[in-house]
């Protein structure tokens, strides 16, 4: 009976505990402000003040004879490198050492 008692007396603790909190947290939650809601040229411009931008650099133009116009020539891009012109790179290894790495790795792990 004793123990009966206890536990709805902690139960009883318990619930008054929290609504003491949920109570408390309304009262917070009312004092806190509502939050702003911008449309996409307040927020852009709140964020770019956020950062501190004043400026922003103007993108490629479409006319070739602009200064800042985009670059459409082919043969100015290269994408990959002349494999005959190119220097060997030093830092690679050959394939026994590759295939010798990937086995002690492999044994390693399948003894862990």
């Amino acid at each position: 009976m004793l123990k009966a008692k206890t536990r709805i007396f902690i139960a009883c603790l318990l619930i008054t505990q929290f609504e003491v909190a949920n109570a408390q947290e309304s009262q917070q939650t009312s004092n806190t402000p509502k939050p702003v809601v911008f449309d996409t040229q307040q927020d852009r411009q709140h964020m770019l003040d956020q950062l501190g931008i004043t400026k922003l650099r103007p993108g490629k133009s479409g006319n070739a004879d602009d200064p800042n116009a985009a670059n459409t020539d082919e043969s100015k891009a290269n994408p990959y490198p002349n494999p005959r012109t190119t220097p060997p790179a030093s830092n690679v290894q050959p394939l026994p050492a590759v295939r010798k790495s990937q086995t002690k790795c492999e044994s390693s792990v399948q003894r862990q």
